[in-house]
């Protein structure tokens, strides 16, 4: 028999290992680094020493912003996914292994004009979620927008779908639809169903925005739908069968018993810029009118107050993010007037035992519109000189920006 020269021996080696690798673990297989999908991706990313990640506790401690707009990063499993509008308005995600990122789509040619990284109306007003049991991520977009971009808002269509984003398979499935007309909006998720808010279009809707509000769930069991309540607020959560809302315009944070029905009046803010954040087994909320955060309890009880910001600036406006720890972020929401910068611009500040101390510091220039974090460290949505968008995430008090 002739002998195979070693060359020919490695390359078959090789070969076979790849395949072993790619066929014999089936669903075992999470997922490698895709295939680049654009000429941006085929530069080497740089791999920080801060990587990996911690790995998702799917029973630890959920924080969740009682607001109207979605969070910028959201975490699953193996990576970080979010909303990229520096080249264009498409999904990425940030892999936790190694931090490279990547376009949310497996087709190297592919322009995501229909794709899984599509945005097609997952703005502010719908939400992206992940389901850890289902290995889920799902969201909300316009079914039936055209190309142009204009529709008739009666009769465009609103539809919740997802991808297996555990096992990297970019295969959008829909899972629900709307009547035309009426919309799908503020999306959360809690123990197997995903709870939206419908909007029915009113029959006199000769005024575009007159909607009937209520509360639908989709069991991801078996994408089933049914109405759990009238809930006509974008500030909620679910939780063990219950759900938390602010009523922003009465200034009131209500409990809806999904068994009984039974809707409670917990806590009353003092004016109708409090925020609440929902943390495992306790709410905050945060008045402009003392600078106080005070922790309560599930019954709306205040329990302590948390810290007092300084109030003495009136143009001062406080922002906060709140970590799984309990341990709260404070930035300023104040965007620049002819590069005229105000004090503490572009800086991040951590409260410890109520006395707070500056965290990171991305520069003046660097105005702070949103902070998630995730892990063991912050995910920053940048607006530098108030112009324009970039993402940093920050661990040990060192900023480092998000690759293209």
């Amino acid at each position: 028999m002739k002998k195979i020269p070693s060359r020919a021996r490695r390359t078959l080696f090789v070969l076979l290992s790849l395949l072993f690798l790619l066929t014999g673990c089936g669903k075992e297989l999470v997922y490698l680094d895709p295939v680049p999908t654009s000429a941006a991706d085929t530069a080497e990313e740089p791999r920080y020493t801060s990587w990996p990640m911690p790995d998702y506790d799917p029973d630890g401690p959920r924080v969740e912003h009682l607001r109207s707009t979605v969070e910028s990063f959201v975490e699953t499993k193996h990576c970080i996914v979010f909303t990229d509008n520096r080249d264009n308005v498409i999904k990425k995600y940030i892999n936790k292994a190694n931090g490279t990122v990547h376009v949310l789509c497996g087709d190297a040619l592919c322009k995501h004009e229909k794709c899984s990284a599509r945005v097609n109306g997952s703005d502010g007003n719908s939400s992206m979620v992940y389901a850890p049991e289902y290995g889920l991520l799902c969201w909300i977009q316009v079914s039936n927008r055209m190309a142009t971009g204009l529709y008739p808002y009666d009769k465009l269509q609103w539809e919740i779908v997802s991808i297996d984003i555990d096992h990297m398979d970019f295969t959008i499935r829909r899972h629900y639809i709307s009547k035309p007309g009426d919309k799908l909006q503020f999306m959360r998720y809690d123990d197997g169903k995903l709870y939206f808010i419908y909007q029915a279009l009113a029959d006199d809707h000769e005024d575009e925005w007159k909607y009937e509000w209520r509360l639908d769930a989709l069991s991801l069991k078996d994408d089933s739908v049914e109405t759990v309540g009238r809930v006509s607020s974008s500030l909620f959560t679910v939780r063990d069968g219950v759900v938390y809302y602010h009523k922003s315009s009465l200034q009131i944070l209500y409990s809806l018993d999904l068994v009984s029905g039974t809707q409670t009046a917990l806590h009353e803010s003092e004016q109708d810029e409090s925020q609440y954040w929902f943390c495992g087994d306790r709410f905050y909320c945060y008045s402009l009118v003392d600078a106080c955060m005070r922790e309560l309890d599930l019954d709306g009880n205040v329990v302590r107050e948390v810290l007092r910001a300084d109030e003495s600036d009136p143009d001062y406006r406080h922002r906060w993010a709140v970590g799984p720890d309990g341990t709260f972020y404070e930035f300023m929401l104040t965007y620049s007037i002819d590069t005229e910068y105000v004090a503490d611009n572009g800086k991040i500040f951590r409260w410890v035992n109520g006395e707070r101390e500056l965290y990171a510091d991305l520069g003046e220039s660097k105005c702070i519109n949103n902070i998630t974090p995730i892990g063991d460290r912050l995910f920053v949505l940048v607006r530098p000189n108030n112009n324009g968008t970039e993402f940093y995430y920050v661990v040990g008090s060192v900023a480092n920006k998000v690759s293209r």
